[in-house]
Order: C-alpha cells, then structure tokens, then sequence
C-alpha cells in the first residue's frame, strides 16, 4: 500500500508521556489508511514499549543511538511521500492531519513545523519560553531553523539531502534546515493548531541544564560550516556577555557602581523580551523573558567555551 504519511515517533524512557501522545495521535490518524505509524525505542528501560505495544503499534527497538540517528532509522524503515517526525512527548489535536494537508496541497513548503506550547499546568519558565516562540511565529512565517520534535518533510527533499547528520548530539534539526535551504527547499512554521509538548523542564535547574546541552550545537556546527555571521551571531553576543561580566566584576568589585553595572547585563535580554508582538506584552512577561534571555547567554558562552575544546571528530 502507498503511504502519504509516515509516522516517526522516537523515544526513550517515555512512560509518563507516551500513552496520552500516542492516544492523541492515533486518534488524529484514525480512518485514514494512507498513513503508517512507527514508534522508534532507542533502548528505554522503563515500560514505554510495552505502552506502545499495548496499543497495536510497531516498535523498531535500537540502542544509544543520536537523535538524528534514530530518526533516519524511522525514516529508513517509511513508505511514505511524507515523512512526519513527532517526538513521544508531543499531543496533536484530532483534527491535525487536516491542517497538514491543507500545507502539502497548498504547495507552499517541502518542510515546515507547527508551533508547539507548554500545557498550563507547566511551571511560569517553560510556558514563558514557549510563548516566546509562538508570538514571534503568530503567522505563517518563512524560517531558517524548526524543531525536530514536531516536523514535516517531504521523503523527496529529506532523501536529496542524505536526512539527519547522525554525528551531531544535538542540533541535527538546525543542521537538516539549514541543508535543506540549501537545496531550494522552503521551510515554514505554522502557528495554528498548536500542538501540546508534555515535555518540558519540571524545575528550573533542568531548564538551566536543557540550554546548556540545546547550546553545545553552535561548536560542532561551526566546525562544520565554518564561520557563517548566522552561526556566529549568537554564541559572539553570549562569549560578550561573560567578557562584560567579568570586566564589571574587576574593576567594580570595590565600587558602589557595581549593582548598576551589572543590570546593565541584562539590556540584550531586555531588548529582545520587548521585540515581541505589544498584543502579548506584559511587565511580568518582559521580566521573565530578560531573566530568561539573559541566562541563556550566559549558560551558552559556558557551552560554546567547554565544547570548543572537544575534537573536531568527537561530535
């Protein structure tokens, strides 16, 4: 039979969340027989295949494999024109496919993604951060980057460009966008329906940790690229933050002004809080997101810093 869709979704250790996505995404696929459906276990020790298995779906089982790794492996083992990468932690609405089809027909993208939130319930960090997102993306908006977690490709451009780079830990999703741009694919996010990522971080230690690993991408992808402003840009303005840091501390370490140099620190983070839309803006928000913005360049120019002195054939 001739898939339209096929379905990958890898996992590890997801019992907590796999039962609630695959139930959401089973539910989005029910009647509609042009789509396959293959859960990717990368060696989880908890009961998650077993979940899956409850529930009638295939699980190819690896082990210890990269993320983009066990995404091709998916891929390999698809039938599908489209390739539709969604992680065990992400709840499509029933009507998902819907929203999809109307993308593939309407011939706008060879790539594209839906912007996903943090539920409710999450703490104020992840849903301040994931917020952050869908108001910059509250249109469909051409983009250089999208996540893997909730992807659409065609196999066609996905195959031109040889899929994933396995070799990358993380950032294999900036990499495969930025490849396909390169080939003349369109890459687009789409802001409606949102979908639900279950999950984020449970404590703000977690969120620290989550960025620091999501910023050890930049060394291997300029080892990679070379020194594209694109991919220099951001880990320049975090290496400047901690150069600023550290100049304040010297030579204000005895001195009163020392408070107010040190907020100043925060003024990139402030100015990128207030870039988004004045629909969504509040005092509350702006300070989050500075706080956020701020510690996220700080935690990267640690990143940036420690990874560069890994070998280039270590990533």
């Amino acid at each position: 039979m001739k898939h339209r869709y096929s379905i990958i979704m890898p996992m590890f250790n997801e019992a907590e969340h796999i039962q609630r996505c695959l139930s959401a995404m089973l539910s989005a696929i029910q009647n509609r027989k042009e789509c396959q459906l293959t859960v990717v276990d990368n060696g989880s020790t908890d009961n998650s295949v077993q979940l899956v298995q409850q529930q009638g779906v295939t699980v190819l089982e690896k082990k210890q494999l990269a993320i983009g790794q066990l995404r091709n492996e998916g891929a390999e083992d698809a039938k599908g024109e489209w390739l539709v990468f969604v992680d065990a932690d992400i709840e499509v609405p029933v009507d998902w496919f819907k929203y999809v089809d109307g993308v593939i027909e309407a011939g706008f993208a060879q790539v594209f993604a839906f912007v996903d939130i943090a539920p409710d319930s999450a703490p104020w960090y992840a849903r301040a951060w994931a917020l952050r997102v869908l108001t910059r993306r509250g249109q469909v908006t051409s983009v250089d980057t999208l996540p893997g977690r909730n992807l659409i490709v065609s196999r066609e451009a996905f195959e031109q460009v040889d899929g994933f780079d396995s070799t990358l830990i993380t950032g294999e999703d900036k990499d495969l966008i930025r490849r396909l741009r390169a080939q003349g694919a369109s890459a687009l996010s789409i802001p409606h329906p949102k979908l639900l990522h279950w999950g984020y971080e449970r404590s703000f230690d977690s969120w620290l940790r989550k960025e620091y690993w999501r910023q050890s991408s930049h060394s291997d992808l300029i080892y990679k690229y070379g020194w594209p402003w694109r991919l220099v840009r951001f880990p320049l303005i975090a290496l400047l933050h901690w150069l600023f840091l550290i100049v304040v501390l010297l030579s204000s370490l005895w001195h009163s002004w020392l408070i107010i140099c040190l907020l100043l620190l925060f003024i990139p983070g402030l100015l990128l809080s207030l870039r988004l839309p004045s629909v969504y803006l509040s005092f509350v928000l702006i300070m989050q997101l500075t706080l956020l913005y701020t510690l996220r360049f700080l935690v990267a120019g640690v990143a940036v810093v420690w990874f560069w002195r890994r070998p280039k054939n270590s990533c």
